[in-house]
């Protein structure tokens, strides 16, 4: 008999079509211009019918004429409070991890070009010395108030490719730099320490906000009371960078070592970035427009934008022509009764890839749309056929609970997971198990530890043993038995594991 598999997608199975990852689209979304997107809204506005008793009951007084809000930057300190707060052990570690991040930049700064190593070239021509002699670790340390045990920011001195920038700033009367790129680089210096000495202050203000007294053998109840008396300035603790990197002007002609530089900085931020929180305050006032029309506005804008990217990233900038994942499952053994699909991911690239009518989008989809009035999901013309009403896009981004209300999403999960219990074997693709999709990993979770599938997770080599990847995932996944999570390891342009076997004739061979 033949076996059925199902297979879950995330972010990471489109980079080869040259979609953006997880990372990369949080941080594109908040550089999206919104003029279109707020057109959008008010055409939804005028096509209401201001006397039925959708405008009159659960719209404000006047809404024709209201202003429309969107996010400013004024949101940032928002974001980054979130992001310190939530992420701050995962700043830390990647800023300390500098060089990895830096090397990262420079492989991709390099593809397609004749001279590799152009960067180490130009920091060589510039400063007359390799970054492999270069290093800030003699001259900078962190007060020893600001390092605690579990986050020491020291480790960023260590890296070259910092000191590479300091070193650069410090020469900068004798080198050919235009008035822009001196500022850009003070500000990419000040961003990365900005956000390291955040994230380190964050953890300071929570341990002090758990436990203030070094001795106490008194235990008065009211002691507990008087934490949380030192906060963490955040519009100093990377708002500014935020702002930087989201809102700077074309770099193409600034000097190779500022370009760099900002990369880096895309790189950190796209990988710590977290706006869960502050998309979920906004949510509600979806079901409320009442209470706050400004912020009404500003979510349904957001959600319309949102679609936008990923309509303009799929229609401008993804290689169609590019052979990935999709590909390989098309033209395998596997017929699509054998094959039960569910993505993550927002764009139809995967329904024009494997020509199958049976994905199941589990966090929306361009195509989808939600009515907050009426809690429904549907086309825009199937939601807009008896009654024109706000609505906005299907898509949950970091966050977006609410329309998991809706019958047909709940159907969805249910179909989805009953269809997976039936299958011989579970296999992931670029799904990160990230907290945002705890309603993703609770079905994985639950296959596992109730109905003991196993689990396969195709990703790139890490460098780690297979069964220390296995074990962490179990932690990661809160899976009981490691055992049955089985990691294949494949190169990330070839897809195929160390003895050259296509990822999906693995699988065929289960």
């Amino acid at each position: 008999m033949s076996k059925t598999f199902g297979f879950l997608f995330g972010a990471g199975a489109e980079i080869s079509y040259k979609m953006p990852s997880g990372g990369e689209f949080a941080l594109d979304i908040f550089r999206e211009d919104t003029t279109k997107s707020k057109e959008k809204f008010k055409d939804l506005r005028s096509a209401i019918e201001p006397s039925n008793t959708y405008a009159s009951k659960w719209l404000p007084k006047e809404y024709s004429d209201k202003k429309v809000a969107t996010f400013t930057t004024r949101v940032f300190e928002e974001l980054i409070k979130e992001t310190i707060e939530n992420n701050r052990k995962l700043i830390v570690n990647r800023i300390n991890s500098f060089d990895n991040l830096a090397k990262a930049v420079i492989k991709r700064m390099d593809e397609g070009k004749e001279n590799a190593d152009q960067i180490d070239n130009v920091i060589f021509n510039d400063l007359k010395k390799y970054p492999t002699n270069i290093s800030a670790e003699q001259l900078l340390s962190f007060s020893s108030y600001l390092n605690s045990n579990e986050l020491n920011g020291n480790g960023l001195f260590e890296n070259r490719y910092f000191g590479v920038l300091l070193e650069y700033y410090k020469k900068l009367d004798k080198l050919d730099f235009s008035i822009s790129d001196q500022q850009y680089l003070q500000d990419i210096i000040k961003t990365i320490l900005q956000l390291q000495i955040g994230a380190m202050s964050s953890e300071v203000s929570r341990n002090l906000e758990d436990n203030v007294f070094e001795v106490d053998k008194l235990n008065f109840d009211f002691f507990d009371d008087l934490g949380g008396t030192l906060r963490v300035d955040f519009s100093t603790a990377g708002v500014q960078g935020l702002t930087l990197i989201t809102k700077r002007k074309d770099i193409s002609k600034s000097h190779p070592i500022i370009q760099f530089g900002f990369k880096v900085l895309d790189m950190i931020f796209s990988e710590v970035l977290n706006y869960k929180t502050l998309i979920d305050s906004y949510w509600y006032f979806l079901y409320t427009p009442k209470t706050d029309w400004a912020k009404f506005c500003k979510i349904s804008i957001f959600l319309w934008n949102v679609r936008q990217y990923i309509v303009n990233q799929v229609e401008d900038k993804v290689d169609k022509t590019a052979r990935g994942y999709y590909e390989e499952l098309e033209g395998s053994s596997l017929n699509e009764e054998q094959m039960i699909i569910g993505t993550t991911n927002y764009s139809n690239l995967i329904n024009e890839k494997l020509h199958s009518k049976n994905i199941i989008f589990l966090n929306g989809n361009i195509n989808e749309f939600y009515d907050p009035y009426l809690n429904t999901i549907g086309s825009e013309e199937e939601l807009n056929k008896v009654e024109s009403h706000f609505i906005v896009p299907l898509l949950f981004t970091q966050s977006g609970t609410k329309p998991m209300t809706a019958i047909s999403m709940s159907e969805k999960y249910v179909d989805y997971y009953r269809k997976l219990k039936a299958a011989d074997a579970i296999c992931t693709i670029g799904f990160g198990f990230n907290p945002d999709d705890e309603h993703i990993n609770g079905i994985i979770r639950t296959l596992i530890n109730k109905d003991n599938k196993e689990l396969y997770v195709i990703k790139p080599d890490s460098g780690k043993d297979v069964k220390e990847e296995s074990e962490e995932l179990a932690v990661k996944l809160r899976v009981i038995n490691p055992q049955k999570i089985h990691i294949i390891f494949i190169n990330p342009k070839t897809r195929r594991d160390e003895n050259g076997n296509l990822w999906i004739n693995v699988l065929e061979k289960l």
